[in-house]
This record gives structure tokens, C-alpha cells and sequence, in this order.
């Protein structure tokens, strides 16, 4: 097999859509989907050195085939003694109990999907804390001119939360930090992996909004269609240049 290093950018471009079908990491995913959207709008938003990067996260993180598995992990002595021992202990087994075991079984199935459901965690909470105020999610905002209202005319104070993982960081912080605001040192990180930004400058005729981030200083651009609200399997969010984010307004 060819190394990722060695191969040009349009046969890496191939590479990640053969495998993109088979990632089933939830952040792998997210970079995926967000790596094609740049590739699809123009090549030249993605460098070599970054599809050889995601590629190697994928391919690393990527589980064996399962005949390669089972090769590995069960030599043809012990699938023999195996199967032995399985028709020993199937004659020795009452009928009664092997149906309480499947019944058990199937409890324990629902229960365990139950509680991956409630271990769920949302990307974006229903509060945040900053400093001495409370800030809680809105979802009712769709509009520029709603916005407008509430900032300058019930004077409210909005937050927008950005989100950003070490990974996507990692990843894309040339798209992160265009002009090279923060070159000297870069953010490593957000606390809660969230951006926070607040309004900068609505333009007049409802076109912009510029907001600026209170960690960095790097200012984010949102138009009209991006403050519409989307429902995700888990939670709602909106998207701003394929970047997932939310609204949060001062109680």
C-alpha cells in the first residue's frame, strides 16, 4: 500500500471518501463531514499535510477486518476446544435456565442502551456561567432583525458559543484563525470546548452580523440563513461556515 505521504492530493481527496463510509467515532465524523463540505466548495481550503493527518487519525483509529480479528484472536486449537466445551455445557444446562438466561440477557441489553442514552452529552449545555451573570440557550432566534432588537433596543446581552475541540484545532486552525490573529501563541484549547464570542457589529440592513471571540479576538461572520436553528439527533444547533454553534442570552 502506497504511504499517505507519497500519495498526491487528489489521491488522498479518494482515500478519504473509500474510508469516510466506515468511521464510527463521533469528533472523526464531525471532521470528516466538515473536511468534504471544504473539499466540495474548493480543493484549495484543504492542505496535503491536513488530509495526511486526518487519513492517519482515521486509518489508526479504523478496526481490523473481522476475519483478520478472529485469526488473530483465535488460533483453530482453541475454536476446536471451544466448540467442545460450548456442546458440554449445553447438554449439562437445564432448558429452563438457558431461557432465564436469554430473558436476562435482554434486560441487560435495554438497560445498557438506556444508560449509553442518558451518557450522552450535549455540545452545547442549557446554561452558561460567565462571570457574574447567567447566560441560557435561546432557540427561538432565527432572524437578524430579531437579534437586533434585543441588543439594542431591550439592551440585552448575547453570547454566542462556538464549538471547537482540541482535535478540530488541531486540525483546521489555519480556517480557525485566517488573518493569524493569535500566530504568535496559538489556543489549544477552549474550556468546555466552546468559543465565546459577543456582537461586534450588526449591519444596518440585516445583512452581517461580526462577532468577536473574548478569548482570541478572532472575529466570526454569520449571514441571515446561519442563525436557523437545526435539530441533531441529540440536541438543536445552528451552523456558521459548517462550524456548530448557539445562541445564549443574559437572564
Amino acid at each position: 500500500m502506497k504511504k499517505l505521504a507519497n500519495m498526491s492530493k487528489k489521491e488522498l481527496i479518494a482515500k478519504l471518501k473509500e474510508v469516510s463510509s466506515r468511521v464510527t467515532d463521533k469528533n472523526l465524523k464531525d471532521m470528516v463531514a466538515y473536511t468534504l463540505k471544504k473539499i466540495e466548495e474548493s480543493t484549495r481550503n484543504v492542505t496535503k499535510d491536513d488530509l495526511v493527518t486526518l487519513l492517519s487519525d482515521l486509518l489508526t483509529n479504523e478496526p481490523l477486518p473481522i476475519e483478520n480479528n478472529a485469526k488473530k484472536e483465535e488460533p483453530k486449537k482453541a475454536k476446536i476446544k471451544a466448540k467442545k466445551e460450548a456442546k458440554k455445557a449445553e447438554k449439562e444446562e437445564p432448558k429452563k435456565d438457558t431461557k432465564k438466561a436469554e430473558k436476562d440477557a435482554k434486560k441487560d441489553v435495554k438497560k445498557s442502551k438506556k444508560e449509553v442514552k442518558k451518557e450522552v452529552k450535549k455540545i452545547f449545555p442549557e446554561e452558561l456561567g460567565i462571570k457574574d451573570t447567567n447566560f441560557k440557550l435561546d432557540l427561538d432566534i432565527e432572524s437578524i432583525k430579531q437579534l437586533k432588537k434585543l441588543v439594542e433596543e431591550d439592551n440585552k446581552e448575547i453570547i454566542f458559543a462556538f464549538y471547537w475541540t482540541k482535535r478540530h484545532l488541531k486540525q483546521y486552525y489555519n480556517s480557525y484563525d485566517i488573518r493569524g490573529i493569535t500566530a504568535k501563541e496559538k489556543v489549544k484549547e477552549f474550556p468546555n470546548d466552546l468559543d465565546l464570542c459577543m456582537p461586534l457589529y450588526i449591519s444596518e440592513d440585516n445583512k452581517v452580523i461580526y462577532v468577536i471571540s473574548i478569548y482570541t479576538e478572532v472575529i466570526y461572520q454569520i449571514i441571515p440563513e446561519e442563525l436557523k436553528v437545526f435539530k441533531d439527533e441529540t440536541e438543536s444547533l445552528r451552523f456558521c461556515n459548517s462550524i456548530e454553534y448557539n445562541l445564549y442570552i443574559a437572564e
